[in-house]
């Protein structure tokens, strides 16, 4: 019997019974809606999981990558280096200085502010 017709069976005559079948039926749905929540929320979870899994994976290969590379960074940190910007060479030290077309180098040296020209 359909939920709506056993209600309106258990008012109709009062049958204790009914009134029971419609409250235990109403339970099993909202028993059962909530065992569909708790599944899909364990699916939500299950791939936020593996999508972080993978995540700290390559963050670790990354950071793996930079151990491997500091060594060899820090050897040449005040290593002159050469480079070529539009056909201008731009090499230097490192440190800052004079920038693009001769001009002074955006950024911070000695803790100061540099200002451009």
């Amino acid at each position: 019997m359909g939920n709506a017709a056993a209600a309106t069976k258990a008012v109709a005559t009062g049958d204790p019974r009914y009134v029971e079948q419609v409250s235990l039926e109403d339970d099993v749905k909202r028993l059962s809606a909530m065992v569909r929540a708790h599944s899909d929320a364990k699916g939500r979870n299950a791939a936020e999981r593996r999508s972080v899994a993978r995540e700290v994976t390559a963050v670790t290969e990354q950071m793996g990558e930079l151990d491997r590379a500091l060594p060899g960074l820090a050897a040449n940190s005040g290593a002159p280096f050469a480079m070529r910007v539009r056909g201008e060479d731009v090499s230097g030290a490192g440190g800052g200085g004079t920038g693009v077309g001769g001009q002074p180098a955006a950024g911070l040296r000695g803790g100061e502010a540099l200002r451009e020209h």
